[in-house]
């Protein structure tokens, strides 16, 4: 078992992981969020209500379940901007790769409710207020899929000085 405060939300989960010589195997977990702050930053802000299970292995779980954001907002990092940054990483492997995306099975409801904020305050500055819902389905081994609704409530964009409003 499991649970967290943060202000006057709460998060708890319970559930059960087989674990075989140390190794984790199955799995199953229950989460639940009511008005919980996940993220507090000044450039991710969310309080979140959640209802979610985690079954399966360890190695390829199948999450479910609905995730409302209650309200929040996202600051995006000089969005518009003329030149793209190349960036190459270097690395060394070991062994096998294990993709945890690609083994993850998922089915989660994702809504928000017109008091989540997409920013952004340089080159293109920004504002747009989200409403709607979207369904998450992913397979395993899969490509995510998206379906549902999601509109822009109210907001505005500033390209060069001239405001256009949403």
């Amino acid at each position: 078992n499991f649970s967290a405060q943060s202000g006057k939300g709460s998060l708890t989960a319970s559930g059960e992981m087989e674990l075989q010589k140390l190794v984790p195997g199955a799995i199953d977990f229950n989460m639940k969020a009511s008005n919980f702050r996940a993220a507090n930053t000044s450039q991710y802000n969310a309080l979140i209500n959640m209802d979610a299970q985690a079954q399966g292995k360890v190695t390829s779980p199948k999450i479910t379940g609905s995730l409302s954001f209650v309200s929040g907002f996202i600051q995006l990092q000089n969005f518009g901007e003329n030149s793209v940054e190349t960036i190459q990483l270097d690395s060394v492997s070991n062994g096998p790769e294990v993709s945890v995306y690609d083994s993850l099975a998922l089915d989660m409801d994702v809504s928000f409710n017109r008091r989540f904020f997409v920013r952004n305050k340089r080159y293109l500055e920004l504002e747009i207020e989200l409403d709607g819902g979207l369904d998450l389905l992913k397979e395993k081994d899969k490509d995510l899929q998206l379906f549902g609704t999601m509109t822009a409530a109210s907001g505005y964009a500033r390209p060069l000085g001239k405001q256009f409003d949403l």
